[in-house]
């Protein structure tokens, strides 16, 4: 009989090994998706009661605590989105969507974002639009604002007085449109040597001892800014790069494909818009749009109805999507906004009993869950739009006006909004967050 050299039992514990490794990246990833879950439901209220706080006339006292606290909840939010997204591209389970996006709004969020910064710096700005850019491009539209964030946050930070320039263009390859967006700053500019570091993460793992990675086990550290910018615009399928000149500033160019056709969707045209309607006055009241919000999380309730009654649209609210079909069968309304998981029916149950009920009212579905990509695929399938918790006013209104026509949005908070003060983080600084098993 041939003597057993101990060979396979080694490749049995080997596979054995690997089996269990992949469990418990499974696990810790599900655990991670909770948590980010509870935490953004939770910042929802914080983040929303404090937007709305910020439209009060307040004491100045009081007005620099809400201050406080609407910066922590966003502050909160923004590192929840930063360690998921490295969690996820540490573990290859980031995944992105490829949706139509309306470029004019992306852009109008860039303008934004660029002269909310050069206020407080005190610097110039200046932004250029080719007419002849497509209306639409495919592409993930939260991660596209997150890089468009980072790298202009970026040209603030740098950049003592001057100017930032942002130019949007369009652009062919290979017979393709694709679209370049440069962000230019006067600031104090790099070195080659410093340029081919900038991309890299804070720590790598050969800069690590091997017997303290053997400690550390399947720890990593996470590191924000430019290296995760340049990562997600690769994932989008386009490129990050950057040209330089110490105490001259710096140029730094994402270039994406539209993929679309611009003869089949149109082009941007003159940005801003020219020609705008004009409102008429009417002396006859109106009735205000009716919102149907369906949401079982009471505080969520609160918020979200108090930020609609405060855009000037009136909201009847259900606790499920049960007893949001049936009011939705009793009563015509002119946008329902569903959560997504709820008790007794959930909210892709109730969309689907609002199709077979012949329901023609826009469905805006509402999560703080971390969505897979099956999960995109039905919101896209079954939804007619999708809003990402915590919720603020501008991406209310942004959707009241898009679904509800002839709305007219009565006030937004006169300070910054939510959107505004997350866009300030740096960018640069750098957040550590470990994995242990």
């Amino acid at each position: 009989m041939k003597k057993d050299n101990g060979q396979v039992p080694e490749n049995k514990d080997l596979h054995d090994l690997i089996r269990q490794k992949e469990a418990s990246i499974q696990a810790k990833g599900r655990l991670i998706d909770n948590m980010a879950y509870q935490i953004r439901t939770l910042s929802n209220a914080v983040i929303g009661f404090s937007d709305l706080l910020l439209s009060e006339k307040l004491t100045d006292e009081l007005m620099e605590y809400v201050k406080e606290i609407n910066q922590a909840g966003n502050g909160l939010s923004s590192l929840v989105n930063e360690v998921l997204d490295w969690a996820r591209l540490e573990s290859g389970r980031l995944r992105v969507s490829h949706t139509p996006c309306d470029l004019s709004n992306i852009i109008r969020n860039l303008e934004r974002i660029v002269s909310s910064s050069a206020a407080e710096k005190e610097l110039d700005y200046e932004i250029e639009v080719d007419p002849d850019l497509p209306s639409q491009i495919l592409s993930d539209e939260d991660r596209l604002s997150k890089c468009l964030v980072n790298l202009t946050a970026n040209a603030f930070k740098y950049t003592r007085q001057g100017v930032v320039r942002v130019r949007v263009l369009s652009e062919d390859r290979d017979r393709k449109p694709y679209v370049r967006i440069e962000i230019t700053d006067s600031g104090i500019g790099m070195t080659p040597e410093q340029i081919d570091q900038i991309f890299e993460p804070a720590l790598r793992a050969e800069d690590i001892n091997n017997e303290v990675l053997t400690m550390l086990d399947m720890r990593f550290t996470v590191t924000a800014g430019l290296p995760l910018t340049k990562q997600l615009i690769e994932l989008l399928g386009g490129t990050l790069t950057v040209t330089s000149e110490p105490n001259v500033g710096s140029t730094f160019s994402l270039v994406l494909p539209t993929g679309l056709e611009v003869d089949s969707i149109g082009k941007l045209g003159s940005y801003p818009p020219t020609s705008q309607t004009e409102q008429v006055p009417s002396d006859s009241p109106q009735q205000l749009p009716c919102v149907l919000l369906v949401e079982d999380q009471q505080s969520n309730r609160k918020v979200i109805s108090l930020m609609l009654e405060s855009l000037g649209v009136s909201v009847e609210t259900a606790e499920d999507g049960q007893e949001g079909v049936k009011k939705a069968s009793e009563k015509k309304y002119d946008l329902i906004l569903m959560d997504l998981k709820m008790p007794r029916m959930d909210g892709y149950q109730a969309s689907q009993k609002l199709r077979e009920n012949q329901s023609q009212t826009p469905v805006v579905a509402l999560s703080a869950k971390v969505l897979s990509d099956r999960e995109n695929q039905q919101i896209n399938a079954m939804f007619d739009g999708f809003l990402t918790k915590p919720v603020d006013c501008h991406k209310l209104s942004e959707a009241i006006e898009k679904f509800i026509s002839n709305v007219q949005i009565t006030s937004l908070p006169q300070e910054e909004t939510s959107d505004q003060k997350a866009e300030k983080i740096d960018a640069e600084e750098i957040i550590t967050f470990e994995y242990g098993n």
